[in-house]
């Protein structure tokens, strides 16, 4: 589900994203990558083109900036959250400090990054106000055939040994296997997203925890059934680093990743966080579902705010497409309670499923 965050960040709205071909890249004025800035490239995926031309259509995503330390904005934001340091013991101290650092950084707009993938180099857009920069990529056949997935560089200026690296990962030549929609809190990762006190201090002061169990089904999802992973979530941009950090160390398999833009504007910000993720996350899926359109899905969430909602509203919408639901139960209901018997009463029950521990989540479908 999605954690409680702060009400300040510096990352707002997606920028849209362009095309570019391999067979050229214009004549865009390229910004170079200076010695105080950072560039973070964000896993993305590959697909087939629809357009039967066999093209590979890969997304780039990343974000420019420089860190800036502002203790006074570290401090509001701890205040805001209402955290004691003095309560926290010396590593929750230090975590607290190191994420609460990711939503300082100064990002820079207006920055148009070259990279090279597979021996060509290709030109992108230009960053918008939140740093952030997007682009499709079209790739011929030759640039992906028997490759898991592709590594590609940011263009340096020369004497810079400096290494930023992104990969996009692709499908297993002709798999069919499904989509594995899944979200995070309280999903794959332990965040307490009932108690706002323990999901402040787990998402902000401590290691991120594994659900028991979920890191080897979704192992055995991969390798049995060649399922392609995409998680979507309402943490915000800013917490990618420890995130992906998360699922690398706990053994989940790599994914995409949609999570969540936030802009510093006032303080209404913090009833963001307080309030739904409803559009934010159904927009997600869809995106996913238009992208891969001949792919069966898999959603998989829990009980805690609104993947119940959401999810049930997609199945009735794709109901060809959406073969199975799986809800981690962390609210105590049932299949024939109010809430979820009144939102799956137009699914088949045989499409979705409570569950308490990943042992009851049946391997195949």
């Amino acid at each position: 589900m999605n954690p409680l965050l702060p009400a300040v960040a510096v990352i707002c709205a997606a920028v849209p994203p362009a095309s570019v071909s391999a067979a050229g890249t214009g004549c865009r004025m390229i910004s170079p990558v200076k010695a105080d800035e950072t560039v973070l490239f964000f896993t993305t995926a590959a697909s087939p083109a629809e357009d039967q031309s066999g093209m590979w259509l890969a997304e780039v995503h990343g974000i420019i900036f420089e860190n800036e330390q502002s203790r006074l904005i570290v401090a509001l934001l701890r205040k805001m959250l209402g955290i004691e340091e003095a309560s926290l013991t010396a590593e929750e101290r230090v975590l607290l400090r190191q994420r609460l650092a990711l939503f300082t950084v100064d990002c820079e707009r207006g920055k148009a990054l070259r990279i090279v993938l597979g021996g060509q180099t290709f030109d992108l857009p230009a960053s918008g106000p939140n740093g952030h920069f997007r682009t499709t990529l079209r790739l011929p056949a030759s640039m992906t055939q028997g490759h898991r997935e592709l590594s590609f560089t940011a263009v340096l200026r020369p004497g810079d040994t400096r290494r930023f690296e992104g990969k996009i990962l692709l499908p297993a030549d002709g798999a069919a296997g499904p989509l594995v929609i899944s979200d995070l809190d309280d999903t794959i990762k332990l965040s307490e997203v009932g108690d706002r006190t323990q999901l402040r201090l787990n998402t902000f002061c401590r290691p991120f925890r594994a659900v028991p169990g979920m890191a080897p089904l979704y192992q055995r999802w991969q390798t049995v059934h060649q399922a392609q992973f995409h998680y979507v979530s309402g943490s915000p941009w800013q917490l990618y680093g420890p995130l992906e950090t998360f699922i690398r160390s706990e053994g989940f398999p790599e994914g995409t990743w949609h999570l969540k833009h936030l802009r510093l504007k006032d303080p209404s910000t913090l009833r963001i966080f307080f309030g739904p993720h409803h559009v934010h996350k159904t927009a997600g899926i869809r995106a996913i579902l238009e992208r891969w359109p001949r792919r069966p899905v898999i959603l998989v969430g829990d009980t805690g705010e609104q993947d119940p909602e959401i999810y049930a509203d997609l199945a009735q919408r794709y109901p060809d497409r959406i073969h199975r639901i799986f809800l981690r139960n962390v609210t105590a209901e049932t299949r024939s309670g109010p809430r979820l018997a009144g939102l799956f009463q137009n699914v088949p029950p045989e499409k979705w499923r409570l569950f308490e521990n990943a042992a009851e989540v049946p391997e195949g479908w």
